[in-house]
């Protein structure tokens, strides 16, 4: 049998949790199968996975992020210019 803590299930299911409230957030700015990927990986546990692919993806659709050169809003879907 291998350790196992709860208290690092709990850790996970809280990050999982604020994962899905940011995929959400952002769910406008993806396309259907990338919020499908991401959930996936949320979902089997891989949150480095799906938190690597979030500004990727929402990047790829920001108008802001197209113009420049890459990955800058922030994770409350505003631009800099925004202010």
């Amino acid at each position: 049998m291998l350790w196992h803590d709860p208290g690092v299930d709990r850790a996970y299911e809280e990050i999982a949790g604020l994962l899905y409230g940011l995929l959400i957030r952002l769910d406008d700015r993806l396309s259907g199968k990338d919020v499908a990927l991401i959930a996936e990986f949320i979902e089997a546990n891989e949150l480095g996975l799906a938190l690597e692919r979030l500004p990727t993806y929402s990047a790829r659709t920001c108008s802001y992020c197209r113009q420049t050169s890459g990955p800058t809003c922030s994770p409350a879907g505003r631009s800099p210019a925004d202010g």
